[in-house]
């Protein structure tokens, strides 16, 4: 595919013997927005609303989902006049947000959305553990932190042997367990009795102690030039892995990271080291800027496990980045290209029998995907293949002329004629307007014509016999004419007719032409019945997006209601373009402005997909969605699409 060369260079920096310990291709990263900070981000967390924080030693960043938001003027109003030096930013219970500064322990207000100072003093270090407990170097003494519990301050005597070299000092939280380190001695800490017990003693008396993890029955202890030592449970040195080099010289190297699938991960100056410690082998990610996921920058600084799923990375110039192996299940997302995708803005799907797609798009005609070759042709006004309009608004093979039809902006319906390889305009008359017809969405009425639609007007429907084109007109229960903008059709299993309209939904008689039934909120902000799209699942639950109000849900027993998941939460003031069901699973997956979001159908809750990433494929684009016979989900945008087979609920 379009990145295999790139993956190939990316590997080809790989030592070969090792590459059969893991996947690389699975750790893939996504470069978040640029900041105007260019030091090391040291350190990342997210707080109790979702917000990414990170921090360099002269700098404090917010990001908030759009932007990042400089912070340290917020925390000089605490002390205007004094030099501020910040460390790392961690939460505690409940995602309380702390950051360690040489003038004190900072938690932020969210109400007030200001700092206030939790404990003074010059915090060296700053971690937590399992618990949400607040673990810390303050003036060169530890102390454990929870303003929860009685005492919030706990203290932990220094025996003599790591009081004498304080400057060294270093504290590390691996589950439960609690260490300290003072250059080359490794120290476990009882935080039941305050006993300090010595577990190793590193080779070099000049190594430093950074990090500490745990895995299969082994302690791996990383130190800053030293290099990454693998330790028995009695502190018995096993391994020895050297660091990657830089100039000749080791790297440094910053912290390590445990992973889910039981890499460890090794954050150095010269790369993300990977160890895989069932069979002792490494590799090295760097910077590659022909590869689309690699790191933004050779010198990582920190990881971050992200509560919600994903993992971030911070590195030199500020740069932060974002990994999920959830990102194994999109198999590709497309721009507009040479030779690729002729134009950014992707409107609609469909499929042939032999697996390949027809891409509709506004400005570029219509795109055959051939997904044996993995070329690319193009339907265009240009290329005089007979389409009357390049703004594509609908795709549809039609069964009974089994033709591919397709209905554009100004120009009607077209159908491709296989044979000849171009489209055929379906000749159309409409008595009252001599303009071209605009046809955002159409169904077939079995053999006797079609039914289409334009917001801008009324309810269209073109007789197959003689082509005739009239607007079909409905009346409310006192005989006043309706003023309906519908989005969108389809026909239930009784053969009536649903619309989709800005004020709720309508079902018909096709063959009497009145109105049976209305699905519309009451009491409900307008964008709630505002619709725009919709999807019906396997157990005939009937989902419609709408333009600002969330999601609606028809169940098969009748209920209309504004969808929350079982914890009360749903889409509220979110537009939602697309709709599609992951049928094995029957999770539901809507296309928003805000992201891409699934319906855990087994968990029943609503979850923001770690799949989705920014500038993927720009803002999403109404209906433009599909599900291919393979089971894959497609969602267009106004940058192209993306392609990927739905995970599990519990990984998506």
């Amino acid at each position: 595919m379009k990145y295999l060369l790139s993956v190939l260079l990316l590997v080809a920096l790989l030592d070969a013997p090792a590459a059969r310990g893991f996947d690389v291709a699975d750790y893939r990263f996504h470069s978040m927005p640029e900041t105007s900070y260019y030091g090391g981000i040291h350190s990342i967390a997210k707080d109790s609303v979702g917000r990414i924080w990170f921090s360099g030693y002269d700098a404090l960043f917010m990001y908030n989902g759009h932007s990042f938001v400089r912070m340290n003027d917020r925390v000089a109003e605490l002390s205007p006049a004094s030099y501020w030096l910040y460390g790392q930013v961690v939460t505690g219970r409940h995602r309380a947000l702390y950051v360690g500064t040489n003038q004190g322990l900072l938690g932020f207000d969210y109400g007030l959305q200001r700092f206030e100072t939790a404990l003074d003093g010059n915090i060296g270090s700053v971690t937590s553990d399992p618990d949400g407990t607040i673990w810390l170097i303050r003036n060169n003494g530890i102390e454990s932190f929870d303003p929860e519990r009685s005492p919030a301050v706990r203290s932990y005597s220094l025996p003599d042997k790591i009081a004498a070299d304080g400057s060294n000092l270093s504290l590390m939280c691996f589950d439960r367990h609690v260490y300290v380190s003072v250059g080359a001695k490794l120290f476990s800490l009882d935080p039941r009795t305050g006993e300090y017990e010595l577990f190793t003693v590193l080779g070099d008396d000049n190594a430093l102690i950074r990090d500490v993890v745990e895995f299969g029955g082994s302690v791996y202890v990383l130190t800053l030039m030293n290099g990454l030592y693998e330790c028995d449970p009695a502190g018995h040195i096993l391994h020895y892995f050297k660091l990657p080099t830089e100039y000749e010289k080791s790297a440094g190297a910053k912290e390590l990271f445990l992973d889910s699938a039981g890499i460890i991960w090794v954050a150095t100056q010269s790369g993300l080291m990977l160890l895989d410690p069932r069979n002792d082998t490494t590799r090295l990610l760097r910077s590659n800027l022909h590869y689309p996921y690699s790191l933004p920058n050779n010198s990582v600084w920190s990881v971050y496990p992200d509560p919600d799923g994903g993992v971030w990375v911070g590195t030199y110039g500020g740069k932060l980045a974002y990994m999920t192996f959830s990102d194994s299940t999109v198999d590709c997302y497309f721009k507009a290209t040479p030779g690729g995708l002729n134009n950014p803005i992707v409107s609609c799907f469909e499929e042939d029998e032999q697996g390949n797609l027809w891409i509709g798009t506004e400005g570029g005609g219509v795109n055959y995907w051939d997904r044996q070759n993995d070329r690319f042709l193009y339907y265009t006004q240009e290329n005089r293949s007979g389409i009357t309009s390049n703004m594509i608004k609908k795709l549809r093979y039609d069964t009974k002329s089994d033709m591919l039809l397709v209905s554009v902006f100004n120009g009607g319906m077209n159908g491709f004629d296989e044979r000849r390889d171009r489209f055929v305009e379906l000749p159309m008359r409409h008595p009252d307007s001599s303009k071209p017809l605009c046809v955002y969405d159409f169904v077939r009425e079995k053999d006797e014509g079609f039914w289409m639609v334009d917001p801008d007007t009324e309810l269209m429907y073109m007789d197959a016999e003689t082509h005739v084109v009239e607007n079909v007109r409905f009346t409310d229960e006192t005989g006043n004419p309706l003023r309906m903008r519908i989005e969108t059709l389809f026909h239930d299993k009784r053969g009536n007719l649903w619309l989709v309209t800005y004020e709720g939904a309508y079902v018909v008689d096709v063959h009497t032409r009145r109105i049976l039934k209305r699905y519309y909120i009451e009491d409900a902000p307008y964008s709630v019945n505002q619709l725009c799209s919709y999807c019906i699942t396997s157990d005939s639950d009937i989902y419609f997006g709408t333009r600002g109000g969330g999601v609606n849900r028809l169940s098969r027993d009748g209920r209309y209601v504004n969808f929350k998941d079982r914890n009360g939460c749903g889409l509220d003031g979110k537009m939602v373009f697309g709709i599609l069901e992951d049928t094995p699973s029957k999770n539901i997956w809507f296309s928003t402005n805000d992201g891409l979001y699934y319906y855990d159908h087994a968990a029943g809750t609503l979850n923001k997909s770690q799949i989705d990433s920014p500038d993927r494929c720009g803002a999403y684009y109404v209906r433009s969605c599909y599900k291919t016979s393979k089971g894959e989900l497609l969602f267009g945008g106004t940058d192209g699409f993306i392609l990927f087979s739905p995970p599990p609920g519990d990984s998506a």
